[in-house]
C-alpha cells in the first residue's frame, strides 16, 4: 500500500503443509496450494496426521515417508486406512494415490493445476459409483456374445452338418463289417490301449 510494495517472505502457515519451495524462498504460488491439498489428501488416504512425533522417527513426517510408496502397488494397499475397507475399489484408491503422489511433487511445474484435481476426482467418483451400482444390480446389464467360429463352411449349417455326421458314420460302420469279413482284426496299438470294463469277481 502506497509506498510499501515489498511483499514479506516470513514463512506462514502449518508444519508439514508447506510446499518446499514456499518454505525456501517464502514466495506463495497456486501450485503450492496444491501441494497443500495434497497433504490433505494423503491425510485421508492413509488416516495420520501430517507430522506425528509419535511414530517411528522415519515416519514422523507423512509426506516424507509415504509419497514413495504411493506408486507401488502392493505396499500402497498396506499403508491404506483400515477403517476404509470394504468403501473403495483396489483400482480408485491407486488412482487417487497416484493423483496425490503427483499434487506432492517436490517441483512446482510437475503438480496439476487445482481444476485438473477437481475434474479427476469427480471422474473416480462418478466411475466408482457406476462400478457400486453395476455390483449391487448382479451385472445384468452386461451380456457378453460369442464370436461365430470361422473352422469350417458345415457349422454355418446345424441340419448339414447333423445329416453329414450321420452318413459318414454310416459309411465307416458299412466298411468296418466288410472288412471284418475278409480281414484279421489289428493287432493293438501300444499307445492307444482299448478300454475294458471291470470284471466283476469270481465267486
Amino acid at each position: 500500500m502506497g509506498d510499501k510494495t515489498h511483499v514479506s517472505t516470513r514463512v506462514m502457515g502449518t508444519y508439514g503443509y508447506a510446499a518446499p519451495e514456499y518454505v525456501m524462498t517464502g514466495h506463495l504460488t497456486a501450485r503450492s496450494d496444491v501441494y497443500g491439498f495434497g497433504v490433505v489428501l494423503l491425510e485421508m488416504l492413509l488416516g495420520r496426521r501430517a507430522m506425528d512425533k509419535s511414530r517411528p522417527s522415519r515416519e514422523h513426517n507423512l509426506v516424507e515417508w509415504a509419497r514413495p510408496l504411493l506408486i507401488r502397488n502392493k505396499k500402497l494397499m498396506r499403508i491404506l486406512d483400515p477403517r476404509m475397507e470394504g468403501q473403495y475399489s483396489a483400482r480408485t484408491a491407486m488412482k487417487v494415490a497416484n493423483l496425490a503422489y503427483q499434487c506432492l511433487s517436490p517441483n512446482p511445474k510437475g503438480r496439476p493445476v487445482m481444476n485438473q484435481v477437481v475434474e479427476l476426482l469427480e471422474t473416480f467418483q462418478t466411475k466408482a459409483r457406476d462400478e457400486e451400482t453395476m455390483i449391487n444390480s448382479g451385472g445384468g446389464g452386461i451380456t457378453l456374445y460369442e464370436a461365430p467360429s470361422k473352422s469350417s463352411p458345415h457349422s454355418r449349417n446345424p441340419a448339414r452338418s447333423e445329416s453329414h455326421r450321420e452318413t459318414s458314420a454310416a459309411q465307416g460302420s458299412k466298411l468296418e463289417n466288410e472288412r471284418s469279413k475278409s480281414e484279421p482284426p489289428k493287432e493293438v496299438d501300444p499307445y492307444d490301449p482299448p478300454s475294458f470294463e471291470a470284471e466283476e469277481p469270481t465267486k
